[in-house]
């Protein structure tokens, strides 16, 4: 079975799901989603801080059509970017993830970091 698109989606939705956790400061939800240095929401919160404007929502649809697949062995791991957005558009401040796939399961999730691309 060919799983390629359905990874994609998938994708697509974690990140949205983690954009959102950084939007609303929300750690707790941040840290079930993705695994990451203990540090992280340290090095989130200085990357907003340097960013000009304000960080804003978005539809999960304008979100995944941005999403940028760096490697893919298009079976069990993926990394993938997804801009973070503000003042209503999409930004070259990055979130940055590895992503593990058993079958159509999110194994783990790695966030990388988020950093301007």
């Amino acid at each position: 079975m060919d799983l390629r698109g359905y990874h994609v989606r998938e994708a697509g939705s974690m990140l949205f799901r983690i954009h959102n956790a950084i939007l609303h400061r929300d750690w707790k939800t941040l840290r079930t989603l993705a695994i990451s240095e203990p540090d992280m929401p340290d090095s989130i919160l200085f990357e907003l801080e340097q960013y000009p404007g304000e960080m804003t929502a978005c539809s999960e649809q304008d979100f995944c059509d941005e999403l940028e697949i760096y490697d893919w062995d298009a079976v069990s791991k993926m990394q993938v970017g997804a801009p973070l957005w503000f003042d209503g558009a999409a930004s070259d401040l990055m979130i940055e993830c590895e992503i593990i796939f058993a079958g159509r399961t999110v194994k783990r999730v790695f966030l990388r970091g988020v950093h301007v691309f």
